[in-house]
């Protein structure tokens, strides 16, 4: 079965440019700043993606981010994919706690991170950070 590819938008060339700068100053810490493709089994299509932001910071935190294709949200995926690599990063020894960020706008965003049992912790003009320990 052929692996289909679907092309990037924008934001997600900008994340994946980001993570690569930050690979470069810590090569070691690569699989921190990997990205996660989402593959549905079935059809062998990549839908969408999920890494850590920054390997642990100085207080044990990483950050998840992540993005999935229109036609498929609402679906569960992604928060079946950020289950997964948020109960991977709790069993790691330098890890003690999880964050991420989401427009205010960003509704499904926002239900796949309570979903997964992140709360918000602040509120900006634009956004909410969550957090999970």
């Amino acid at each position: 079965m052929d692996f289909q590819l679907t092309k990037l938008d924008e934001d997600t060339h900008v994340a994946m440019r980001g993570l690569y700068q930050v690979m470069l100053k810590d090569r070691e810490e690569w699989f921190w700043i990997t990205n996660w493709q989402i593959i549905i089994n079935q059809c062998n299509k990549a839908i969408g993606s999920c890494c850590f932001v920054h390997p642990p910071d100085e207080k044990g935190m990483v950050e998840i981010g992540y993005g999935i294709d229109e036609p498929y949200r609402n679906s569960g995926y992604m928060a079946e994919a950020l289950h997964a690599m948020i109960e991977w990063a709790k069993k790691q020894k330098n890890v003690n706690g999880i964050e991420a960020q989401t427009d205010k706008n960003n509704i499904a965003s926002q239900k796949v991170l309570l979903k997964c049992g992140l709360k918000i912790i602040r509120e900006t003009k634009d956004g909410f950070f969550w957090k999970l320990i």
